[in-house]
């Protein structure tokens, strides 16, 4: 490399050197000509003119395309090339390579990264001073999460403050399997209603309805002075939900003796019981201990409580064999009356850390189901 930069400067000092002997033997404007010199001579000394980008590796100023279009910019007083007059390079995040830190860790991209939380924040400008409404703009973010299928919102440190006074607030759907809404910790991250709000409906702040839905370090604090003749409820669990976690949330100011029912901090619903013997008796039944050969008997056990008739009685099951069940009947019963029971649906929630207080006359969390643990709250 060295020595073909020595050999192209040494060409162009030597037709330097020429154009200057050239120069200097003219006469009447008429170049004199140059004695002696190879036509092989002349036809290199062409050709290296020609290449000289290439001999040399850049091309030579010319002041005239100083600053112009195409041309070369000016430097600054430090030598360099000022940023106004830089290029704009567009790259697509997906394009920018990442690897997480440790052990095993994978190459992603900045896209997928970005694709795996909604920053209720920075990408859709909720305030967190406290000053303006966020109710709208938490709402969008958590849509914003739902309806592309990412899996988290996260709402930073802050106080956001919420005005809805009907309805549920931020609705974590059915179908949002495994979304998460977090914070920086309770007290860091704060749901803020105003003083003396008036419930013009019964209001929810959060629910879930999914599966694996999760809500972690916030606070969601109401103010002084609520008041209206409706239930209030910071996160409810619904009915068709299975296994949310909530943990590390504080929830406050739930007061009872403005609410009708008294409101709570955390609600779960019953869970949709489902129907798991759903058959006829089989053969005419007599009172007393009967043993009856249904038409199916599947998911009949000892010790299960059936419904015959629809509602006319229930009974236990004493003992079964692979086709019979025998209970004790209060009523006679035709072939054709139903045998049918159902199985409390199972929720599986667990809410742990939470501090719920300042709730006068209201119930802090309240269980409906065995399936649900509650460990570490106050």
């Amino acid at each position: 490399m060295a020595k073909n930069i020595l050999m192209a400067k040494l060409r162009f000092a030597t037709l330097l050197a020429l154009t200057v002997a050239l120069r200097a033997q003219t006469i009447n404007g008429t170049p004199a000509r140059i004695q002696n010199l190879p036509q092989s001579s002349v036809t290199n000394l062409t050709t290296d003119l020609a290449n000289k980008q290439s001999q040399l590796g850049f091309t030579p100023e010319n002041p005239a395309h100083k600053d112009q279009a195409n041309g070369y910019p000016s430097l600054d007083g430090s030598g360099k090339v000022p940023s106004g007059e830089l290029p704009t390079i567009s790259v697509g995040a997906s394009s920018v390579s990442f690897t997480q830190t440790g052990t095993g860790a994978t190459a992603s991209n900045l896209s997928a990264r970005a694709n795996d939380t909604v920053n209720a924040r920075t990408d859709f400008g909720a305030d967190n001073s406290g000053a303006a409404d966020a109710t709208t703009a938490l709402n969008n973010a958590l849509s914003a999460v739902i309806n592309s299928g990412k899996k988290a919102l996260y709402i930073p440190a802050g106080t956001y403050r919420i005005t809805s006074t009907t309805g549920t607030l931020f609705n974590l759907t059915s179908g949002a399997t495994g979304v998460c809404v977090y914070g920086d910790g309770p007290g860091v991250t704060i749901l803020q209603y105003a003083a003396n709000v008036t419930l013009t409906g019964a209001t929810t702040v959060f629910q879930l309805n999914g599966t694996n839905q999760c809500i972690h370090d916030l606070s969601i604090l109401n103010g002084s002075g609520m008041s209206g003749s409706f239930d209030w409820t910071g996160i409810a669990i619904n009915n068709g939900a299975f296994s949310p976690h909530l943990y590390n949330i504080e929830i406050s100011g739930i007061y009872g003796n403005n609410l009708t029912s008294g409101g709570s901090g955390i609600s779960t619903f019953q869970p949709y019981t489902q129907t798991m013997v759903n058959t006829t008796v089989g053969g005419s039944v007599s009172t007393g201990s009967q043993t009856v050969t249904p038409g199916n008997m599947g998911f009949i056990y000892v010790g299960q409580r059936l419904l015959i008739g629809g509602t006319s009685e229930a009974v236990t099951v004493t003992a079964k064999t692979a086709a019979t069940f025998t209970a004790t009947f209060a009523n006679a019963h035709s072939s054709s009356d139903t045998v049918t029971s159902n199985s409390q649906g199972y929720q599986g929630a667990i809410i742990e850390n939470c501090y719920i207080h300042d709730s006068f006359k209201a119930t802090a969390i309240v269980l409906n189901s065995s399936s649900n643990v509650v460990r570490g709250c106050r």
